[in-house]
């Protein structure tokens, strides 16, 4: 049950990670939408001059990338919330059961 709730933990961290890394994505969509001259790329500790229509495409596969990565994810949440939800009504029968059991 702790290992469970521990890959949940994990889960849901990168989750949340992808879920910030997907709005600065639409963030810089945005402002290259309303860019009227020259758009630049960082490329490392340095800036590029690259061209409106390639980042466009870039940024909108990252975020296409992304946008997959959390479906996944939410996937994987669901499932292990489920068999946590299985593993806590299991634990109540066999609970229920042995407490049945020693009053007689």
């Amino acid at each position: 049950m702790q290992t469970l709730q521990q890959q949940l933990q994990m889960i849901v961290m990168q989750k949340q990670q992808l879920v910030v890394e997907k709005d600065g994505l639409e963030e810089a969509q945005e402002e290259l939408k309303n860019a009227k001259s020259d758009v630049f790329k960082a490329v490392g500790p340095i800036l590029v001059k690259y061209d409106k229509k390639d980042l466009k495409k870039d940024l909108s596969e990252k975020s296409s990338d992304i946008e997959s990565k959390i479906k996944l994810l939410e996937g994987q949440e669901q499932k292990l919330t489920k068999k946590g939800q299985e593993l806590q009504e299991e634990l109540k029968k066999g609970l229920k059961g042995n407490a049945g059991g020693s009053a007689q």
